[in-house]
């Protein structure tokens, strides 16, 4: 379980990545240590409804799907290009 501050209204208390049904604890650390800081989507789950799922695409404009750095990681090694998240309450 990790907690880091995003910001001052945005806090991440667990995450998990999972491929193919397993947990990815390895995919959980590149994430948070390099992609989670720089992620500008991240703040914006503040505004999503609780309690359902977000196609990982839809986090992101279609300016940032060409550019951002935490999308193109998403999208190769990390193997969530096509993942979900969801916000829990």
């Amino acid at each position: 379980m990790w907690r880091r501050g995003l910001g001052r209204d945005f806090q991440l208390y667990i995450m998990w990545c999972c491929l193919h049904g397993k947990r990815r604890p390895d995919l959980e650390r590149l994430w948070l240590g390099t992609y989670f800081p720089v992620d500008k989507t991240m703040s914006r789950y503040r505004s999503h409804p609780f309690n359902r799922m977000i196609h990982v695409t839809d986090r992101y404009s279609e300016s940032e799907q060409k550019t951002s750095e935490a999308y193109n990681a998403l999208s190769t090694h990390v193997h969530a290009g096509n993942g979900i998240s969801v916000r829990l309450v």
